[in-house]
C-alpha cells in the first residue's frame, strides 16, 4: 500500500512577497523607460495646459481683431489703452481696452484668461513659466508666436504631442512649423517657440 500523504505536493502560485517584489521592479523599469524615451510623466499635463492656453490667447486675439476691424498683430495693436499691452487685455479684461474699443470683448464674447495666465509687474506666465507674445502678420508663415524657457521635460512633451512627434529631442529644431527649440543652455533649459497660425 502506498501512503499518499507523504507525496503531497505544494500548491502552485506566488507568495505575497514575491508579487510585491515583481510589482516594484516593474514600476522602477517603467520610470526609467519613461525618462529614457522623453515621456513627461509629471510634465505632460503642464505642457498640454501651456499649449492650449497659448492657442486660446491666439484665437482670442483673432476674434477681438475681427470684431473690432483691426489687424491681429501683437505689436502696435490699437485695442489696448495707453500704457497697456494686448496681453493686459486678453488676461485682465475690458478695463485695459482703449476707449474706442471698450465694448469689443463683450461684443465678441471673449472672456479674460486670468485663471490660466498669471500676471505680475508686466510679466506674464503660464504654469509658472514666463513668456513673450508676438507676431500676428497675415499671409504665408504668419501667425502668433509664444517664446518660453523650458526644461527638457516640458520641451519634450510639447514636441512629441504638438511638434514633430519625436520622443527623443535633437540638439535643436528650427524647422518645425508648430514647436521649435534651441540647444540646451548652461542651466539645462531650452528656448522654445510655439507657433499658432492665423
Amino acid at each position: 500500500m502506498i501512503n499518499h500523504t507523504k507525496f503531497k505536493r505544494r500548491q502552485g502560485g506566488f507568495t505575497m512577497l514575491e508579487l510585491v517584489f515583481v510589482i516594484v521592479i516593474i514600476g522602477i523599469l517603467g520610470v526609467i523607460g519613461a525618462k529614457q524615451f522623453g515621456i513627461g510623466i509629471f510634465g505632460g499635463a503642464k505642457g498640454e495646459a501651456i499649449y492650449e492656453t497659448t492657442k486660446k490667447l491666439s484665437q482670442n486675439t483673432v476674434i477681438l481683431a475681427q470684431t473690432a476691424g483691426v489687424p491681429a498683430t501683437v505689436a502696435a495693436n490699437p485695442l489696448p489703452a495707453a500704457g497697456k499691452t494686448l496681453l493686459d487685455v486678453l488676461v485682465g479684461g475690458s478695463g485695459n481696452l482703449a476707449a474706442a474699443y471698450s465694448n469689443v470683448m463683450d461684443t465678441a464674447g471673449v472672456t479674460p484668461l486670468s485663471s490660466a495666465v498669471q500676471s505680475s509687474g508686466g510679466t506674464f506666465s503660464i504654469s509658472g513659466y514666463p513668456f513673450t507674445f508676438g507676431g500676428g502678420a497675415g499671409g504665408p508663415g504668419g501667425g502668433h508666436t509664444f517664446v518660453f524657457t523650458f526644461p527638457d521635460t516640458i520641451t519634450s512633451q510639447l514636441v512629441s504631442k504638438y511638434g514633430s512627434g519625436v520622443k527623443t529631442l535633437a540638439a535643436s529644431d528650427a524647422a518645425d512649423p508648430n514647436v521649435q527649440y534651441t540647444v540646451v543652455d548652461a542651466s539645462g533649459n531650452r528656448t522654445v517657440t510655439i507657433f499658432h497660425p492665423l
